[in-house]
């Protein structure tokens, strides 16, 4: 059964949802860094989750679908990372990936995307037939438990008549879509905390009819807190986004956040659920413009305040997705100014190490960008999202190509296509390709949005399902439309390149195009 709880964070784990801002993570091999929660438990454990299972009936389904994904909404960074394992002929597959702190994160085969709970170090096993995870999802093994309870509850509480979802998964979000567009501030932030006391009741109420996993409670209970205050939080844009309105002109009565305001949003419990998540990415939005005003002040004015704020998981979460976005924007020499004080003033110790990683990664790979060793490993295949990236460039060599990963079902991809022709068409005569690469499309429609968006004499590839989620995993492509640079040598330049509509693209083409 789909989680609704977490409907919004389903929803953005399929590219169904565009991104705002591309992502990738830490690659290669599970990482070996580890770190226990000491015993006043303010730091968050971090260790190995594994995976494993059989798939019935694999064989008629693995042209289709040959492998399966989990997909995290990574709280220290605010990105998603995927993780897949390609399934064996026999049925089997085996997955492993670090993990810090216990969450819910998506479990994926085909179209098919249910939401599970790992917890670090847990050994889970979870077997489905391939005709219909859904229906067929079988849990074993450290963590069955509460899985099973999680979907026992849910099951319950979408069909429990007073709650009013009659058995519909998506009944809940429905109820709340209607309320962020018809109601005011105080009619949707009572709509909310009606909803949100009658679940809480019939939460207690289960928890005390049935014996059940402590780490299933910690996360209900969160999950319902933290999407309580996201939706609260989300009404913000959303109602106007909805009803045409100025966001300038839409004014929100201080008292809106009242619950907020008095809660404790640094409970290290809270980030069991994605909610969680999501939830300090729009608190942002409330924190920044209630103490700097309505434009938020620079980068610097932020990091003043941030650092000024007292310890906790909240701060440590905001601090490390504000250095991930400047080190993804290549603004390194912001980082390196405050990257010290970045981890005086972060507790959790994974999130301090993972952006100090990531951060010398990225330096490296910029400095090191023409060295022979770079030119030399680019042409080691290692996998097989390698093997099919390279052959996918390979009849480019000795020009640029802007790839642009692209759906017909995708607004924004073809809201961008207009900028894409246009620069395409300054660029003609050059040695660079634009590369349109569809995915998740049926054939009939991807030709017949060829033509009609005029990119139809351009390079234009339909990319199989197979092949798109080994380079999902391979660049951490959490969302369309995405835009990858390579060189003239076939090298990925920016795997996270600007969109057409942005001034910086034409700079990194010039650069490509310069280069011999």
């Amino acid at each position: 059964m789909k989680t609704f709880l977490s409907l919004i964070f389903l929803a953005a784990g399929v590219t169904a949802y565009a991104q705002k801002m591309p992502v990738k993570s830490d690659k290669g091999a599970v990482p070996k860094l580890k770190q226990k929660a000491p015993e006043n438990a303010k730091v968050l454990k971090t260790d190995t989750v594994y995976i494993t299972g059989k798939v019935a009936n694999f064989a008629k389904y693995k042209d289709s679908a040959n492998s399966v994904q989990v997909i995290i909404n990574d709280l220290a960074f605010g990105q998603q990372l995927t993780y897949r394992a390609k399934i064996k002929n026999d049925g089997t597959y085996r997955l492993a990936f670090l993990k810090t702190g216990p969450q819910d994160v998506m479990f994926q085969y085909h179209e098919d995307l249910e939401n599970i709970l790992v917890n670090p170090g847990d050994h889970l096993q979870i077997d489905f037939d391939a005709a219909g995870m859904e229906k067929s999802l079988s849990f074993s093994g450290a963590g069955a438990t509460m899985n099973k309870d999680r979907y026992d509850f849910q099951k319950a509480m979408v069909n429990d008549p007073g709650l009013g979802y009659k058995g519909n998964n998506f009944a809940r979000f429905m109820q709340a879509s209607k309320s962020e567009e018809k109601n005011g501030p105080e009619e949707h932030k009572k709509f909310l905390a009606d909803r949100y006391a009658r679940e809480t009741v019939f939460l207690n109420d289960y928890i005390k009819k049935h014996k059940l996993d402590p780490i299933f409670i910690g996360w209900a209970k969160a999950d319902l807190k933290y999407d309580y205050f996201d939706q609260l939080l989300r009404y913000v844009w959303m109602h106007p986004s909805k009803t045409g309105q100025s966001s300038k002109d839409f004014k929100i009565p201080a008292s809106y956040y009242s619950a907020i305001d008095s809660a404790n949003i640094n409970e290290l419990s809270g980030s069991i659920s994605s909610n969680y998540g999501s939830f300090l990415h729009e608190y942002q939005r409330y924190f920044y413009k209630k103490y700097l005003g309505e434009k938020w002040g620079n980068g610097d004015d932020r990091m003043a305040l941030l650092f000024k704020q007292q310890a906790g998981l909240s701060k440590d979460v905001i601090l490390s997705h504000t250095l991930h976005d400047w080190v993804q924007n290549r603004r390194f020499d912001q980082v390196k100014a405050i990257i010290d004080k970045y981890k005086e003033n972060t507790v959790q110790p994974t999130f301090k190490a993972r952006l100090a990683r990531m951060y010398q990664d990225e330096v490296d790979k910029l400095n090191n960008y023409n060295a022979a060793t770079v030119a030399q490993s680019a042409t080691i295949l290692k996998t097989d999202a390698d093997s099919i990236f390279n052959n996918i460039i390979t009849k480019y060599k000795g020009k640029a190509v802007y790839i642009d990963l692209w759906a017909t079902w995708c607004g924004p991809c073809i809201g961008e296509m207009p900028g894409s022709k246009e620069l395409a068409g300054k660029l003609k005569g050059k040695d660079i390709v634009f590369l349109y690469v569809c995915v998740e499309s049926e054939e009939k429609k991807w030709k017949t949005m060829v033509k009609e968006l005029g990119i139809d004499g351009g390079e234009n590839l339909l990319l199989t399902n197979n092949d798109y989620k080994a380079l999902c995993e391979k660049f951490q492509i959490s969302g369309i439309p995405r835009y990858l640079l390579v060189d003239k040598g076939g090298r990925v330049f920016n795997e996270n390149a600007q969109r057409p509509s942005e001034s910086g693209l034409m700079e990194d083409i010039e650069k490509l195009l310069a280069a011999r």
